[in-house]
C-alpha cells in the first residue's frame, strides 16, 4: 500500500510508476520532496485512496473498500528534528479533521518512541522522543507495539 524512502528522483517517477502491476494506481509528495520519499499505491478493483493531503513529510488520504472507510497517513518524518515538528503539527491538525473515525498512521517518524526501540546502548528518553510522544497524545492515537524482530 505505500512505499517510503524510494530516492526516485521527480524526473524518473513516470518511468518507475510504469512498472507497477496493470490498472494500479499512485500517488507520490514528488510536488514536496524531490525525492519523492513517499509513494502510496492501490489496487482499484479492491481498494479506493482519495488524497486529502500531502506534503514533505506524510500523505493523508481516505481509503475505503466494501463498506468500511478508514482515514490513512503514511508518514516519512524528517531526520532533522526541527523539520519533525512541522510533522508533529501536521498530524494534530489531521487529528481533529479525523475524530472520531477509524485512522491509520504508518511509516517510519525517525524517532523512537521507547527507548528500547532504539538500536543504541542509550535507554534514555531524548528531547525528541518526549516531543513524539506529546504528539501522539494530543492526536489521541495508541501506538501498536511491534512484534517480530527488531532493527532487521
Amino acid at each position: 500500500m505505500g512505499m517510503l524512502e524510494t530516492r526516485v528522483r521527480r524526473g524518473n517517477k513516470d518511468r518507475v510508476a510504469i512498472g507497477l502491476p496493470i490498472g494500479w494506481r499512485s500517488v507520490t509528495n514528488h510536488a514536496h520532496s524531490l525525492l519523492g520519499k513517499i509513494w502510496v499505491m492501490w489496487n482499484p478493483s479492491s481498494v479506493q485512496f482519495a488524497v486529502l493531503d500531502t506534503s514533505h513529510q506524510a500523505i493523508h488520504g481516505k481509503l475505503s473498500f466494501e463498506e468500511t472507510e478508514i482515514y490513512e497517513s503514511i508518514v516519512y518524518g524528517s531526520c532533522g528534528y526541527r523539520e519533525r515538528r512541522d510533522l508533529w503539527g501536521n498530524l494534530i491538525h489531521h487529528s481533529s479533521r479525523f475524530f472520531g473515525s477509524p485512522w491509520v498512521i504508518m511509516g517510519d517518524f525517525n524517532v523512537s518512541h521507547y527507548p528500547s526501540e532504539h538500536s543504541g546502548e542509550r535507554l534514555l528518553s531524548s528531547s525528541h522522543m518526549i516531543e513524539f510522544e506529546q504528539c501522539i497524545r494530543k492526536c489521541e492515537i495508541e501506538d501498536l507495539r511491534q512484534t517480530g524482530h527488531f532493527f532487521s
